[in-house]
């Protein structure tokens, strides 16, 4: 499934002459890896920035230490995260995730993700919470990451082409 979702967006981009970057975090190069594992890829797809460290949001990815925080899982990154990649690697669309994949300090598993288009400045936001209550052990770290970026392409297919997710 995950491979057609992502070629289908290697696809439409080739078709519309559009370029895709990602800022990742929470995932740390899964969304980038899943697309680059699609021939024709490399056409459309001009790389990612792994912004696992704080540091590297704020020095690479330009994110001020205000919008930062203490931890970058907010929505406020997630949209510049999006926004700056898309800037720095000349790209047309940005993708970004940020988020915290095991429980800490009693916040749940979670994901900033933000979408944005910078050919005309629109974006979607997203803040998807994993609730693994229903099984019978939590989801480890791996799982809520490979869940995030299933979901996460799910939604840059559908911010390309709104009308198949109506």
């Amino acid at each position: 499934m995950l491979k057609t979702v992502n070629q289908n967006i290697i696809n439409y981009c080739s078709q519309n002459s559009l370029t895709i970057a990602t800022a990742e975090s929470l995932t740390g190069g899964l969304v980038g890896a899943s697309l680059v594992d699609i021939s024709g890829a490399s056409a459309v797809y001009k790389g990612t920035v792994t912004a696992y460290d704080l540091a590297i949001k704020e020095n690479i990815l330009n994110i001020s230490k205000d919008v930062i925080k203490e931890d970058a899982v907010n929505s406020e990154t997630a949209f510049l995260m999006a926004k700056n990649v898309s800037e720095l690697m000349d790209s047309d669309i940005g993708v970004s995730t940020t988020g915290i994949a095991e429980m800490y300090d009693d916040r749940p598993k979670q994901a900033y993700i933000c979408i944005y288009n910078r050919k005309d400045d629109s974006y979607k936001e997203l803040h998807l919470v994993i609730d693994d209550s229903n099984y019978e052990f939590p989801l480890d770290r791996n799982t809520v990451r490979e869940q995030v970026v299933e979901y996460v392409q799910a939604q840059v297919l559908c911010f390309l082409v709104p009308d198949l997710c109506e």
